[in-house]
């Protein structure tokens, strides 16, 4: 209780760049997702790689103004999980030193840019988020965007499925990509949003939880069109992971939660 109190007094002493970089990567969750542009020959990747850097400039801006003012410490980022990012950012940085391609392992391959540069962009939206969104209240929220987006990318998916997309009037193999611009990337981000998804649940009532239903609902009718096998085990995975707690947090047991199935 004691760490809570001083980390509310520290945001409460910068409220407003504290708000300014909880409320960039709730931005980011929601919107990065969605760009693309056909302006551009790598019409999915390039947009969204770009976007990410220049959020996290911004976001990097916002921080050393917290710091600079007092509102960050870094002893707050000593601990078993801060050693385990630093061996896998420095395992990422020994392979690119070793690389026989060294412009290659920085940027990484052409049309998905996961080299070095992408490994330090994803820690430091990491960490952004680590100082930005304490609180169940913050988290929630992070939550809802994602989920707000995930729904957005499975509604453009099912659209492409009926053949009413207004960009692409065919699909590889039958095959939704929706605005992530390929299926397997598809049916991996979705695998990650549905359990996000599906955990506000226990947090919503009555009309709320039927919408966040359906969203979920949504997001699984487009994995399943992504005809994606990965994407379809790790969808086993996640929810052999997620359906015990979920059932328990709606306060169903196992055997009420399939008698209530049945019937529906």
């Amino acid at each position: 209780m004691a760490r809570a109190a001083t980390d509310s007094c520290r945001n409460s002493a910068h409220p407003g760049s504290d708000r300014a970089l909880a409320a960039l990567i709730l931005a980011s969750c929601l919107v990065v997702p969605l760009v693309f542009t056909i302006a551009l020959q790598d019409t999915f990747a390039l947009p969204k790689v770009t976007a990410l850097r220049i959020i996290v400039v911004v976001g990097l801006v916002l921080l050393a103004v917290r710091f600079v003012a007092g509102g960050v410490r870094m002893t707050a980022f000593v601990g078993p999980l801060d050693i385990a990012v630093l061996a896998f950012v420095l395992l990422n940085v020994a392979a690119f030193a070793f690389s026989v391609d060294p412009r290659q392992s920085l940027g990484g391959e052409k049309l998905q840019y996961q080299g070095l540069l992408s490994v330090l962009l994803y820690v430091g939206f990491f960490y952004l988020a680590r100082i930005s969104l304490r609180g169940e209240r913050r988290l929630t929220l992070l939550f809802v965007s994602i989920a707000a987006s995930g729904t957005a990318v499975a509604a453009y998916a099912l659209v492409q499925k009926a053949g009413l997309d207004p960009i692409w009037s065919y699909l590889p193999k039958g095959r939704v990509f929706s605005t992530i611009g390929q299926a397997n990337a598809l049916a991996a981000y979705l695998v990650l949003v549905i359990p996000v998804s599906a955990s506000l649940l226990p947090r919503t009532q009555s009309l709320v939880r039927l919408i966040v239903f359906l969203c979920t609902g949504m997001m699984i009718a487009a994995l399943a069109f992504t005809l994606s096998r990965g994407g379809y085990a790790g969808f086993a995975v996640a929810g052999s992971i997620m359906a015990f707690p979920l059932v328990r947090s709606l306060r169903l047991s196992p055997r009420v939660f399939f008698v209530r199935w049945f019937r529906a």
